[in-house]
């Protein structure tokens, strides 16, 4: 590892240490190679030298002894958040059983009791409180069984965790999550046919499945007393920033800030998901997608608490660092996206690591994640393991 003056670097050379803005913020992360793009950045964020890897040696950040330091600790998980953790799995799973049956009810013409979709988002808002990260990273239960319920809740919970980090109050989150719980409500008036349909959707079949935030806003009105912020967002949740969007094309300002914040974790959640006909995106990729489409679609200040709380990382996702180990996010730094706390999960010859080894990357810049990876190709249990 040497270091080099940004006058001095060449296209081709690999960083060996993040580089950062004045700010804080991440240049250039550790392990990248160079463009002179990347040097032109350098020079306008006034960066006077870096630190590369020797060209003449196929050298790495020297991962290998800082995870033996921290194997030496052996840390072990406390039985306080293992309790908790259990407890927020089986809550998880009570909570897509709420939605459920809110769905069945209203499917069968019956008006709803608010007090089941209260009390679902009341619980959420509490253990998210608690430990927003182990709610995050339940998110992470993909299936195609019960996806519709399941959506539900893994949208309320990421709606929540955004809604925290902007500073709503607990009365505002509660009702944030009622809406993000019901967002699909409308689905129950689009053709089965269409909706569990193992291909690509017809044209036709597309404007049937866009009427859903209208069947949806009719329904709340209609069958429960929750109120216009509750139809509102579910009416608008798949309006864009841009006009772009649906059923109305509205823009900015024009659209309720619950939908705009539900609008965002369903992209998020729907990408990441699986479906019949496609797979699902990584964490990893579908953080990434909407950030690139982000000033055009999406708010600014819903998009930073979004980026702020579930990172490009987002706990529960697996990693590869650049010395071949396979790691688990356990949870984001929030003002280091692509810094989390991970735990070592497997060596670099894909063996499983004795212990627990937990590492802080913030703390511990030579160590390098080099690329997200499907958990669906390692037999790991993800939910044990955050």
């Amino acid at each position: 590892m040497i270091k080099v003056l940004v006058k001095n670097l060449e296209a081709g050379m690999r960083i060996s240490r993040p580089v950062h803005k004045p700010s804080g913020g991440v240049i250039l992360d550790a392990g990248a190679v160079i463009n002179n793009d990347d040097i032109e950045r350098l020079k306008i964020y006034g960066v006077e030298a870096v630190y590369t890897i020797r060209p003449e040696t196929t050298e790495k950040p020297p991962v290998s002894g800082k995870l033996s330091a921290v194997k030496m600790k052996n840390i072990a998980p406390a039985q306080k958040y293992v309790r908790f953790k259990m407890e927020s799995f089986k809550a998880h799973q009570e909570n897509i059983d709420s939605v459920r049956e809110i769905f069945k009810k209203l499917s069968v013409s019956e008006n709803l009791d608010d007090s089941l979709a209260k009390d679902t988002s009341r619980l959420m808002v509490e253990h998210i409180i608690k430990n927003e990260n182990v709610m995050i990273g339940l998110t992470n239960l993909k299936t195609f069984d019960n996806y519709l319920y399941a959506h539900s809740v893994n949208v309320a919970v990421l709606s929540l965790v955004i809604g925290k980090a902007m500073g709503l109050t607990n009365q505002q989150l509660e009702t944030l999550g009622v809406s993000a719980l019901l967002h699909d409500i409308g689905m129950l008036n689009v053709s089965r046919n269409i909706l569990e349909k193992p291909g690509r959707l017809t044209q036709s079949e597309s404007l049937e499945i866009q009427k859903h935030p209208t069947y949806g806003y009719n329904l709340i009105l209609e069958k429960t007393k929750l109120g216009k912020d509750v139809a509102y967002s579910v009416y608008q949740h798949h309006e864009r920033l841009d006009g772009s969007g649906y059923p109305n094309g509205l823009t900015g300002n024009f659209i309720n800030l619950y939908a705009k914040i539900v609008g965002l974790a369903d992209t998020y959640e729907a990408m990441s998901s699986p479906r019949v006909y496609r797979e699902m995106y990584m964490s990893y990729s579908a953080m990434r997608h909407i950030i690139a489409n982000a000033t055009r679609l999406f708010d600014s200040n819903v998009l930073n608490a979004f980026i702020s709380a579930v990172a490009l990382y987002p706990v529960g996702s697996l990693v590869k660092l650049l010395s071949g180990e396979v790691a688990i996010v356990i949870k984001a730094n929030k003002r280091f996206p692509v810094r989390p706390i991970i735990k070592i999960l497997m060596d670099e010859k894909g063996e499983k690591v004795d212990g627990t080894v937990i590492v802080d990357l913030l703390k511990n810049s030579d160590i390098v994640i080099k690329e997200p990876v499907d958990p669906n190709k390692f037999d790991i249990n993800v939910i044990k393991e955050f």
